[in-house]
């Protein structure tokens, strides 16, 4: 996972994706305090790693939350890309995940074609479609997470095979330990332009 050495510090590379998977990690702690139990998003990512970040249920109220995460170390940071397709609100963009992952697995067509007739997968889409249909209600929320800066780049992320141990901290920031989630309608907000 290392890139190399610069100046003795050790840097890991794709310091973006690390800092985005450390916020996706303590965002799913966040929620998880508040009562929350994660479902499997991870295992329905494509290839390049894209995919709906977090869907959580709780259990007392039957609320079902898909959330989108972005993560940034910048604690004055307001601007956050979104893409074109998530710009058009959380509703739409999670349709969207969903209907795409079933054409992968039916068609083996599009971002999920690795995935076609894959019944482990086929297992946990399905799991994902009936918290759908079981909810009580079911939000879209964009949540922003900030992250301790980590100068060598790894944000506590080991590498992807697992053969070399996480480096590095995956910590809130010290001025922002809170993730910041507002709702995630069609119109775009200005904080997450």
């Amino acid at each position: 996972m290392s890139s190399g050495t610069k100046g003795g510090t050790k840097k890991c590379r794709n310091s973006n994706k690390n800092k985005g998977d450390c916020a996706e990690e303590l965002l799913e702690k966040h929620y998880k305090s508040e009562g929350y139990e994660p479902l499997d998003t991870q295992s329905l990512m494509n290839k390049q790693g894209n995919g709906i970040d977090h869907a959580f249920v709780n259990k007392k109220t039957g609320e079902l939350i898909f959330i989108e995460t972005k993560g940034t170390s910048n604690p004055n940071s307001n601007r956050i890309p979104l893409s074109k397709l998530q710009k058009e609100g959380g509703k739409e963009y999670i349709r969207n995940r969903i209907e795409a992952m079933l054409n992968g697995f039916y068609e083996g067509a599009g971002p999920w074609t690795k995935y076609k007739h894959n019944k482990k997968f086929k297992k946990k889409i399905r799991k994902l479609l009936k918290a759908q249909q079981r909810a009580k209600s079911t939000s879209y929320k964009k949540c922003r997470v900030w992250v301790a800066q980590d100068n060598s780049g790894c944000y506590g992320q080991s590498s992807p095979t697992g053969e070399k141990p996480a480096t590095g901290i995956c910590e809130p920031h010290p001025d922002k330990k809170e993730p910041n989630c507002i709702d995630w309608p069609s119109e775009v907000n200005p904080a997450f332009e």
